[in-house]
């Protein structure tokens, strides 16, 4: 009756049976054990069997230990079932098969692998369960290196054509990283089935390849093979990566819908996350959110994560109010989304008081976002406060978190933390990869010297366009002090074409950059040129750079003949050469470009009124100035910064304003600095202010006891 039972499934009744037995002191035979075992469904039942073996002496008859092996693997009571395998007197392919298998299925890949080298040393050839456990023991462990030892001994032994075998093979390559091995093994096979064609989809989606995952997904359906639910899944994650063009989306949908899967919570999900990846169907994305009855955490947090990433504020913290009043909780996915989307929004403070009020969630991905939302929005020196946190934390910094802080090191007070992310990509290996090398250009070049950027540059073994475009962006940050080796960074232009990296958008803006620092005029034409031969100046960044040269170098004309035939510009443009035209003291013409550049509907901005500002200055414009700088404030909405109020106060001073210089000097929401003061102190010369020079004279001392001109000028006023 218990055999009966255990063959034909029903476990319980078996168990049940052998209780009665025990129950009623009846012993049971060996049959009866193994029967009994084979139902067990808890390691307690398993150990009760095992009790009864103990009393009537068989639990090392073969028949039974294996038995008792198995089912103690199968319950993940492993360190049992490896006393039972150590203590049987004759192993034998079953029993070795048996422990194999429960590490495999409970996570012990290493053990697993370990087993097996130990089976084959000891004489036994593995079968073909030996080898699906073994695959699943290299899948979850990840290790490409095991994988191709495990695929040559099936290959070696001639189980390599069972399509379950194939199956699992082309998995576990996937999971090791390796798509062509994987892709290798699937063109092999004589013969697919869905499992075959969702392992490959699966791979090329989740490394990126996506479009070869879509090419793939309909290759599958013209050779007629019906497409699951996990098939439906990978294409649409490929969908969803590679942005494809909506009517691939569409497509896809609509053999969803003829599966009759839409309804699926977990289906639905991955189409509110396909959908949700473009801002042109996002109400597709919500259609699909208001067509699931039964919504779970997963989707509110698919849909509110894809609003989200599109800055859609707003709508995002409606719906999390939404969801939360419905006793859903946002998972970290959907916080990371909402903190880029501060970000983005330039809400850093918002980000962080998002990550703060949800500690729970805090996790590497987490830190890495918050850490970056602050360095994209300037603000580098809390980034590494940030950093360090997350250190004594405990969360171990990835290559994300590594490589974001590194990029955060801007000025020398960084230098102590870039070198404590040097020494840690170091101690994790990091540290050769190209990466981490450009990246640490970048940080010695920002936070130390340009030499300490060239060691890490020419130690290098391999350079890609960044890297080159790194090293010539570390010229760009120090051509205002480099004596003439400012003309290095064109010619590692030159260097890195004979290398075969390609310019970019930022090398040739860098370039421009060192060229108008070293008045280099000849070498930024030559630079023009190459971006227009090139088909750049269509980069509006490129073609500011373009302007942004010529007005510092002051070739006015050309500067405003790269802006007008410039198909679309925005307020960077305008500001160069606004810039151009009050550097070189051309006031009128800084005027009617700021004017134009209103009428043409581009927005003015701080960078903006320091170039109008100084323009009335040096052409004397003080009604106008006092115009400018009281809209700046009331009609714009921005608080003056000191080149502003310098500005302003070399503007009066220049027009013998003192007394108006003075109060504005009282009135600034900072104090003032040396330049400041040294502005009022020369229009005190100027106009034989005597009283008001020695009070500016002697706050300039206080910024500078030494300062010769200081001296002369104070000494000259009183005499």
């Amino acid at each position: 009756m218990i055999t009966a039972n255990a063959q034909s499934g029903n476990y319980t009744q078996a168990f049940a049976l052998f209780q009665k037995l025990h129950v009623h002191g009846v012993l049971p035979n060996q049959i009866a054990l193994v029967a009994t075992l084979n139902s067990c469904l808890a390691d307690h039942q398993v150990r009760s069997v095992h009790e009864c073996a103990r009393e009537i002496h068989c639990e090392h008859e073969k028949i039974v230990a294996t038995a008792l092996l198995n089912a103690y693997g199968k319950c993940g009571d492993l360190e049992s079932a490896g006393a039972i395998f150590r203590g049987m007197e004759e192993r034998d392919l079953i029993s070795w098969t048996a422990l194999i298998t429960g590490y495999a299925q409970f996570g012990h890949s290493r053990q697993a692998l370990d087993l097996y080298r130990e089976m084959l040393m000891d004489g036994v050839s593995p079968s073909r369960i030996t080898f699906l456990s073994l695959l699943s023991a290299c899948t979850k462990l990840g290790s490409l290196r095991e994988a191709s030892l495990v695929h040559d001994h099936i290959r070696q032994s001639g189980n390599q054509q069972g399509l379950s075998i194939q199956n699992g093979v082309v998995c576990m390559y996937h999971r090791c990283g390796s798509v062509e091995n994987a892709k290798l093994v699937f063109d092999a096979m004589p013969r697919r089935d869905v499992i075959s064609w969702t392992s490959m989809i699966a791979a090329y989606a989740q490394s990126g390849s996506c479009d070869d995952a879509i090419r793939l997904y309909r290759r599958m359906e013209l050779e007629g093979e019906k497409p699951n639910k996990v098939t439906f899944l990978a294409a649409m994650e490929a969908c969803a990566k590679s942005l494809a063009p909506e009517e691939e989306a569409e497509a896809l949908h609509r053999c969803v819908i003829e599966s009759g899967l839409e309804t699926d919570v977990v289906v639905a999900t991955a189409l509110v996350n396909m959908y949700g990846k473009s801002a042109r169907t996002l109400g597709r994305a919500q259609e699909i959110f208001d067509g699931v009855e039964k919504r779970d955490n997963v989707v509110w947090n698919a849909l509110i994560a894809a609003y989200a990433q599109h800055g859609c504020r707003d709508r995002a913290l409606d719906l999390l109010e939404q969801m939360q009043r419905q006793s859903f909780e946002s998972d970290s996915i959907v916080r990371n989304a909402l903190m880029n989307m501060y970000g983005k929004c330039g809400c850093a403070e918002d980000a962080l008081r998002l990550f703060e009020a949800s500690p729970r969630l805090q996790n590497v991905i987490s830190w890495n976002t918050v850490i970056a939302v602050h360095a994209q929005n300037g603000e580098h020196q809390r980034s590494m406060v940030l950093f360090h946190r997350m250190q004594l934390a405990g969360v171990p910094a990835d290559r994300a978190t590594l490589l974001t802080v590194l990029y955060a090191c801007t000025n020398p007070a960084a230098l102590r933390t870039g070198r404590i992310v040097r020494e840690l990509a170091t101690q994790r290996g990091y540290h050769h990869e190209v990466k981490f090398q450009t990246a640490l250009v970048l940080m010695h070049a920002k936070c130390e010297t340009l030499d300490a950027a060239v060691e890490v540059f020419e130690s290098m073994h391999h350079r890609d366009t960044p890297s080159w475009n790194a090293m010539v962006a570390a010229y760009g940050y120090h051509a205002c002090s480099l004596n003439g080796r400012w003309k290095e960074s064109f010619k590692l232009l030159q260097q890195m074409q004979v290398d075969g990296a390609v310019p970019d958008t930022v090398t040739l803006v860098t370039v421009l950059s060192a060229c108008a620092a070293g008045s280099a005029i000849a070498k930024g034409r030559a630079v023009h040129r190459f971006a227009a031969e090139n088909g750049l100046m269509s980069d509006v960044a490129v073609a500011n750079g373009v302007v942004d040269f010529y007005g510092k170098c002051g070739c006015l004309l050309e500067a405003r003949a790269v802006l007008d035939k410039m198909a679309k510009l925005d307020e960077v443009t305008w500001n160069s050469l606004l810039a151009g035209y009050a550097q070189h003291g051309y006031g009128v013409e800084t005027l009617e470009a700021f004017t134009e550049m209103q009428h043409r509907g581009y927005s003015a901005n701080r960078i903006t009124f320091m170039s109008v500002l100084h323009a009335c200055s040096h052409v004397g414009l003080v009604a106008e100035g006092c115009k400018y700088f009281s809209s700046m404030i009331g009609d714009y909405g921005f608080q003056p910064i000191e080149e502003h109020c310098g500005c302003m106060i070399d503007l009066l001073g220049r027009a013998g304003h003192l007394s108006e210089a003075k109060m504005l000097l009282a009135r600034m929401p900072f104090k003032p600095n040396l330049i400041a003061w040294m502005s009022l102190l020369g229009s005190c010369k100027v106009h034989g202010n005597l009283e008001l020079g020695r009070d500016a004279a002697l706050k300039v001392l206080e910024f500078d006891p030494e300062n010769a001109a200081a001296h002369m000028l104070l000494s000259e006023i009183v005499t």
